[in-house]
């Protein structure tokens, strides 16, 4: 018994070591300014793999809480490394910026606070969809939750549009645009009046299974009280199959 239980232990310090050594692997220009709090897996054992950095940093006037996701186990590790560079400087883009306005702000009350968590809602056919959750509060009533999603072919590392998906016969922005006046239309009151006309060129989405998601921020096309609006459009609603990135 105490054999078995030695070997299970021996395997859970080697599965530990190897997640360490991972993130090490990555060296990131805002990790490297924190300390490293919470290590985790999430992985949906498709085609990349992710560790979440769980990094934390006190400020005299900015609190920061930071879960940050990693991309490896790509075979080309020079795309995996363009991936997390993309999101390592987004997240530092906006760190860097509150931490500014914190420094500026001459009638500061309570400390502001900077926090981003993340959603991974899509890893599978070379599809990576991974959605920052930024939450910023800078004094007032309330904070602010914005989301910057990245859909991205792990084979190129490109970053995917919604046209990306579609073949060229499809009408996808008529499908989009016809669900989402139909989903406003079952209850308008939340809504601003006559704000949602059509999606964007850059529209911001995210992919999950069986759907797409297509979200507006707050303020967009509805009042603070109604939250980040997001609409969950089915594939089968659209004529022809998603792409599948090979």
């Amino acid at each position: 018994m105490k054999k078995i239980l030695y070997i299970v232990l021996a395997s859970v310090m080697t599965i530990s070591s190897t997640s360490i050594v991972s993130a090490k692997n990555y060296s990131s220009s805002l990790t490297k300014n924190f300390i490293i709090t919470n290590l985790k897996y999430n992985i949906l054992n498709e085609s990349a793999r992710i560790l979440c950095k769980n990094t934390k940093d006190i400020y005299p006037r900015l609190d920061t809480d930071i879960k940050m996701p990693v991309v490896y186990g790509l075979k080309n590790k020079t795309i995996e490394y363009k991936i997390n560079t993309l999101i390592d400087e987004d997240i530092l883009i906006n760190k860097s910026k509150i931490l500014n306005y914190s420094k500026e702000d001459t009638n500061l009350k309570n400390k502001y606070i900077f926090n981003v968590d993340y959603n991974l809602s899509y890893n599978k056919n070379n599809i990576l969809s991974i959605t920052l959750i930024y939450y910023e509060y800078t004094g007032g009533a309330h904070g602010i939750t914005t989301k910057k999603t990245f859909n991205i072919n792990t084979k190129t590392g490109k970053l995917l549009t919604l046209k990306d998906l579609f073949c060229n016969n499809e009408n996808f922005k008529h499908i989009i645009n016809n669900y989402i006046k139909n989903e406003i239309s079952k209850n308008p009151k939340i809504y601003f009046k006559n704000t949602f006309k059509t999606i964007s060129e850059n529209q911001s989405f995210f992919i999950e299974n069986n759907n797409i998601v297509i979200y507006f921020g707050l303020y967009e096309i509805a009042p603070y009280s109604s939250g980040i609006r997001e609409f969950r459009v089915p594939f089968n609603n659209f004529k022809y199959d998603i792409k599948v990135i090979e």
